[in-house]
């Protein structure tokens, strides 16, 4: 029975790459469980609160950062398609961060005190837009690996992500620096989006062959995930992730920071 199993175990590409991406997922995992008792240590509950509510922030927004066209990215039979869908995605990111900041750069006061957010703590709402960029980024990124059954590069580049993040995170607390905890997050966010960008350039991403007609066949073609998707996944992450912006908003930052 056990030798069945792995000889079909071989055969089968899709358990490898499942097993892949587990294990690199376990592995990623493992590293910020390992680093939170050292973390907590040198960092206070209400940091841990106002982390919280950054990566809450970013949670919800990159849901619609690129309008679900991402999520088009594995579809298109021509990789061609699907590279236009690829740079469609972050240009749309970058739009969406770049109005994201001009919100933020003229109702700074009145997000602050919406978010309850204490005396040197509104320096999250500035980072808020870069967050919400590079996440979307990568997960359009991710897309194309997924394409392209990049699994293993996908698993190096959550294993990664953890490693800038842990060890900036480490380095902030060795240091008493109290912002460490969200910069150290953002250093992870840049290491993830650029190894995931240099790993689907890699695997065949290009820029050749965009034109507008092309850009728009695309849209309208792939328009039901903006009519049809953006809406149930922006409820499904405000679900998940605004509990812990509401506790900073009517309690203190320091209660949300026990729920992480």
């Amino acid at each position: 029975m056990i030798k069945r199993f792995i000889k079909y175990f071989k055969r089968s590409e899709v358990l490898q790459n499942a097993s892949v991406l587990v294990s690199g997922t376990i592995v990623a995992q493992a590293i910020p469980i390992l680093l939170q008792p050292f973390l907590r240590r040198y960092f206070d509950p209400e940091q841990f609160g106002t982390y919280s509510v950054y990566t809450g922030i970013i949670g919800i927004l990159m849901v619609v950062a690129c309008l679900r066209y991402e999520q088009a990215i594995v579809l298109p039979k021509r990789d061609g398609d699907a590279s236009v869908l690829v740079w469609v995605s972050i240009i749309f990111g970058i739009f969406f961060s770049l109005t994201l900041f001009l919100v933020i750069l003229f109702f700074r006061s009145e997000l602050i005190k919406f978010l309850n957010l204490s005396s040197g703590k509104g320096f999250i709402l500035y980072l808020v837009p870069l967050g919400t960029f590079l996440l979307s980024a990568f997960q359009v990124f991710n897309y194309w690996l997924i394409r392209k059954k990049g699994f293993g590069d996908i698993a190096i580049n959550k294993f990664t992500r953890r490693v800038f993040e842990g060890g900036a995170q480490s380095f902030f607390a060795f240091t008493h620096y109290q912002k460490g905890l969200v910069i150290g997050d953002v250093i992870g966010q840049i290491a993830n989006a650029t190894v995931s960008a240099w790993q689907s350039f890699q695997r065949g991403l290009t820029l050749k062959n965009i034109s507008l007609s092309r850009v728009r066949h695309l849209l309208v073609r792939y328009s039901d995930f903006p009519k049809y998707s953006l809406v149930p996944s922006l409820l499904s992450a405000a679900c998940f992730m605004l509990p812990v912006i509401f506790i900073n908003k009517y309690y203190t930052a320091q209660q949300a920071g026990y729920l992480i």
